[in-house]
């Protein structure tokens, strides 16, 4: 993952304190996908973050963790879905 430095220029979020030449060789890494959250309502009430917790982790399929935020990414659900379908 990398930001946007205030000059323009990219920036890695983690410094891994190795050179990775290639992507084969960078350690595995997961994306959050935002299926589901489960908490206990007293850790809700007195967190200021999940982060604060002891955070686990389920890895689902990409099918299943699909976000939609514009109508393209509405459009591709429907056609995982239907796709789903007919296998």
């Amino acid at each position: 993952m990398v930001i946007t430095e205030t000059d323009g220029r990219l920036r890695t979020v983690i410094e891994s304190g190795r050179l990775i030449a290639r992507r084969q060789d960078a350690p595995t890494t997961f994306d959050l996908a935002t299926v589901a959250y489960v908490a206990k309502p007293g850790f809700l009430l007195q967190a200021t973050s999940l982060w604060d917790g002891r955070v686990i982790g389920v890895e689902v399929s990409r099918r299943s963790a699909v976000d939609i935020d514009t109508i393209e990414d509405f459009r591709f659900a429907e056609f995982l879905l239907r796709d789903e379908a007919t296998e």
